[in-house]
């Protein structure tokens, strides 16, 4: 019980005003079909968007990516399915 009391303590709580009917509506029934509370499917959808890099970081790690040096033949497929391969 000590634990999960101290536990409870870190915790920290976001509260989110004005959200329109139906994106309630439409969140709380995808929590419902995994099974979870909205608060915990809520909480999720925050740790994904959270673990994605911003738009900065993501236009500055785009800027380093080394550019072809020759044109590009092979279809997109066939790169693809071999890099699956």
């Amino acid at each position: 019980m000590q634990l999960t009391c101290k536990y409870a303590r870190c915790m920290k709580t976001i509260q989110v005003r004005h959200v329109p009917e139906d994106l309630h509506r439409r969140l709380k029934a995808r929590a419902a079909l995994d099974g979870r509370s909205l608060s915990e499917y809520v909480l999720q959808e925050l740790e994904v968007v959270a673990g994605r890099p911003s738009m900065a970081d993501w236009a500055e790690a785009t800027r380093t990516l080394r550019r072809p040096t020759e044109p590009v033949t092979t279809p997109a497929s066939e790169l693809i399915a071999a890099e699956r391969r």
